[in-house]
């Protein structure tokens, strides 16, 4: 029995439900069905990004629309005849406008803040997103192929959706200890800057946000502060690994499990082994290799190229081309190797720095005008001998050999591996030698000479040996990096300031002593990769408070150190 003849509204209603709504099987063929759909997912898609609820409101307003127009109608039969009668007169009859959607509210949002794929290293993995609150699928899933998933970080993760940032921020900010969310009032405009200008790399998400906020704004702020599942769900974007099957092995949202259950895969393939044949190369003794690219595509998972990254690794005097799987992998060796070749390219060149550095202790050496001449005098060549003791002339020629080379056979930046480069390196090492050895005798020279007359001044103020010796050990080049090496001079003449001024007023040096000694064991607050820059920002700060007539090389304050420290309570 034909259910139109029996009731045609609840026939017409089941009608637009089953064809129109809610048919993804056998859709229908007329122009203003798809363009429905299209209008449907376009608004669907917003509100879904920006995760409002309205978002299941959408179907029903779809429904309200066609059942004020469509009257009588039970079958696609139905359904032709009314639409071919009226499209005659009302050309886009049933094309639905988007107010009638959305009751003439604005739901528009920046889809480029919300992409469907974003670019991770060399890769582009898919996104999607679900509005499904309580369920797993709800919030951000980024679709990534097993050969890349034990490689990602949080950082990349957790700030890949632009859309997302501004409310990561805030939700965080906030989840920060009281003390701290007062120092950081008003959250909103800080949570906007964060979003904007915070970039966290590769590193540790939780991490990286602490130092940027800690060197922003000024204020202490540490990965721990934040207490667990300081996000929702929603705001953790979810990980899915498939494999070359386009099998999901892993998902979630915890990053740290997933790669740990990647890393138990089995990860060896065909491809990745013919990469690996085709570019890799061994013993090598002189740049035979031409230039390398920093990556290639070794496969295909799932549409997405899967990277391997191309560096050099030193290995019993030899260099190797090797391929990585991630770029930190290929950059560690690389500088090793590049030095290693640079001395195989440069032999004449340090047999002659070698020679050159016996004289180091005595008065500073004339700067060579002929390099060449310089070459031509040269005897048998002299290798460096076996580790002398700290202190002796041969360990300070040793240190000075090292601490030369190690300034002068780089590559800055590191990549890319171009033969261009390294030729040009080795031709600028050439040409500026003479004058790299020449600076680092004489400097060290000088430095030596204050030592010797700060040790004897007559009225030494407590701690100046110590001060002496921490700018001036034994092994004063192997520890001192060549760019702070022309800074020491000041620094010592800035311990000579003190202590004649420490014998008139022995007073104001205590209170002024008493600024630095905050800083004692510093070393256990500082992050270590900062304890380079932070050694020399505290001497610098030594010459700030006792001797500022000599200037800085960089702005330095309490608050600068502070801001590089990380204070732990208990």
């Amino acid at each position: 029995i034909d259910h139109g003849k029996v009731n045609p509204v609840e026939a017409t209603q089941i009608f637009i439900r089953g064809a129109l709504i809610e048919n993804q099987d056998s859709p229908i063929g007329l122009r203003f069905y798809q363009y429905n759909n299209k209008l449907r997912e376009k608004i669907e898609t917003m509100l879904t990004r920006v995760r409002s609820n309205r978002v299941y409101t959408i179907e029903e307003m779809l429904f309200r629309f066609y059942d004020a127009r469509i009257k009588n109608v039970s079958s696609v039969h139905d359904l032709n005849k009314l639409v071919n009668e009226r499209i005659a007169v009302q050309p886009d009859f049933l094309c639905a406008k988007e107010d009638d959607l959305t009751s003439g509210d604005d739901l528009s949002c920046d889809l480029a803040l919300f992409p469907d794929q974003v670019s991770v290293g060399n890769s582009v993995l898919p996104i999607t997103y679900n509005y499904k609150p309580g369920e797993e699928q709800d919030g951000v899933t980024v679709k990534v192929p097993m050969q890349l998933a034990e490689h990602l970080t949080t950082g990349q993760v957790q700030w890949m959706v632009p859309g997302m940032r501004d409310e990561v921020a805030n939700v965080l900010l906030r989840a920060l200890p009281r003390t701290i969310r007062r120092e950081l009032m008003p959250i909103d405009p800080k949570a906007t800057q964060i979003a904007a200008q915070f970039n966290p790399g590769r590193a540790d998400f939780f991490t990286a946000l602490a130092t940027f906020i800690t060197h922003h704004y000024g204020i202490q702020v540490k990965a721990e502060d934040w207490p667990p599942n300081s996000l929702p769900p929603h705001l953790q974007p979810r990980v899915e690994v498939f494999d070359q099957k386009k099998n999901t092995v892993a998902s979630g949202r915890d990053l740290a499990a997933i790669r740990a259950s990647v890393q138990k895969q089995d990860l060896k393939s065909d491809a990745w082994d013919n990469a690996v044949r085709r570019v890799e190369r061994y013993a090598l003794k002189t740049w035979s290799f031409g230039d390398l690219p920093e990556s290639i595509v070794t496969e295909v998972v799932g549409g997405v190229p899967v990277p391997g990254y191309l560096g050099l690794v030193l290995r019993d005097g030899e260099v190797d081309v090797r391929l990585f799987r991630n770029a930190a992998d290929a950059a560690s060796g690389t500088p090793a190797a590049v030095r290693q070749l640079a001395e195989n390219a440069l032999g004449k060149d340090i047999a002659w720095l070698w020679k050159e550095l016996r004289t180091l202790g005595a008065a500073p050496a004339k700067l060579a005008t002929n390099f060449q001449a310089a070459l031509s005098q040269l005897t048998l060549p002299t290798a460096p001998a076996a580790a002398a003791p700290k202190g002796s002339v041969e360990h300070l020629q040793q240190s000075a050999h090292e601490h030369i080379l190690s300034h002068a056979l780089r590559l800055e930046p590191l990549f890319p591996l171009t033969e261009k480069r390294f030729n040009a390196l080795c031709e600028t090492v050439r040409k500026e030698l003479p004058a790299l050895t020449h600076r680092v005798k004489t400097l060290s020279a000088q430095v030596h000479d204050l030592k010797q007359k700060i040790l004897a001044l007559p009225k030494p103020y407590p701690g100046l040996v110590q001060d002496v010796q921490r700018l001036v050990p034994l092994d004063l080049l192997s520890r001192t990096p060549h760019s702070q090496l022309q800074h020491l001079p000041r620094y010592l003449k800035a311990i000579q300031v003190r202590a004649e001024r420490a014998s008139i007023n022995p007073v104001k040096d205590a209170d002024k002593a008493q600024q630095i000694e905050d800083f004692n064991g510093w070393e256990a607050y500082v992050p270590r990769a900062q304890h380079e820059a932070f050694r020399w920002m505290l001497e610098e700060y030594r010459v700030q408070v006792f001797a500022q007539e000599l200037g800085t090389a960089q702005p330095v304050s309490i608050k600068r150190l502070e801001a590089m420290m990380v204070i732990r309570e208990g």
